[in-house]
């Protein structure tokens, strides 16, 4: 006889923050949904770690994953809970993979899936289990930001050259030649002498722009020093990268010892984010000031 089987999976374009409140509310929902098809005693669960020094820690006790340290190189990477019985074929697997930590490339944060032969027992588990890891999951954006941020600074520079190099004096100088045709034009109307030579002269002289070499040697000057910031800004990417990833991460065990050191990490964002908009704020008011004192002065 052939078994029927479902099977619904889900992955989280999301980051999370996972606490033990919200760890243990997610076992206990998968718990009462395991209970309504076998007694209480029957349901197992096995937790599997990866931590960020290469070791894989696999244990039947949630207290086991609670406990660990959760810090510097036992830093959890990937938390993967199992839930099935030993009577039935019925199978709940959830992972969290906190893929910016720098040893994992799992592209998802989030991800479950629901094996059994009860199909209706494995789309009400997937719906409970959709409610409770929308809670857990929180937006990424600032990872978003961060895989682009080379490109980002790559497409800025090339657009500041372009425009720079656009604004080159091309060797045609408008207002000039405008004048010069006004006043050959006026001549010719008052029916004025014209020597034709001269006249062609004075026109090819009023379409290049005075001291060309030297404008054309700045202008290289500063194409130079643009194109060494475009280098610099290449370079501090990895650090720009790396300072969103440490003061705003998006994948977040918080127990162990990492509540601690999260708690202190963000008083210390805070604290830089505030000093950076103090900073920007009195820079502002103090341009302001000086304009509004200048115009005074000079008004």
């Amino acid at each position: 006889m052939i078994k029927n089987s479902t099977e619904a999976t889900r992955l989280f374009d999301s980051g999370f923050f996972l606490n033990e409140q919200e760890l243990r509310r997610m076992i206990d929902v998968i718990s009462e949904q395991f209970e309504k098809v076998v007694g209480k005693s029957q349901i197992r669960f096995r937790y599997k770690t990866k931590i960020f020094n290469g070791l894989v820690v696999e244990s039947d006790s949630l207290e086991f994953v609670l406990k660990s340290e959760n810090i510097g190189s036992s830093k959890i990477l990937e938390l993967e809970i199992r839930a099935f019985t030993d009577t039935t074929s019925d199978e709940i697997l959830v992972s969290f993979n906190d893929t910016f930590s720098g040893k994992n490339f799992e592209e998802k944060a989030i991800k479950y899936s629901i094996k059994s032969e009860n199909r209706d027992w494995a789309l009400i588990g997937s719906s409970l289990l959709d409610d409770r890891l929308n809670k857990i999951s929180k937006p990424y954006v600032w990872d978003n930001i961060i895989g682009k941020i080379p490109m980002l600074i790559m497409s800025i520079v090339m657009i500041i050259m372009f425009s720079y190099m656009s604004s080159i004096p091309s060797g045609y100088n408008d207002n000039s030649t405008h004048r010069l045709l006004e006043a050959i034009q006026k001549k010719i109307h008052l029916k004025e002498h014209i020597d034709t030579l001269s006249t062609i002269i004075e026109i090819e002289k009023s379409k290049l722009p005075k001291n060309k070499t030297s404008i054309l040697d700045s202008n290289f000057k500063y194409l130079g020093w643009l194109m060494g910031l475009a280098m610099i800004l290449l370079v501090a990417s990895d650090y720009v990268k790396s300072f969103f990833k440490k003061f705003f991460p998006s994948r977040i065990f918080y127990w162990g010892d990492y509540i601690e050191s999260y708690d202190k990490m963000i008083k210390r964002r805070n604290i830089i984010l505030g000093f950076v908009f103090i900073t920007i704020v009195v820079s502002v008011v103090i341009n302001l000031l000086s304009n509004f004192l200048w115009e005074k002065i000079t008004g």
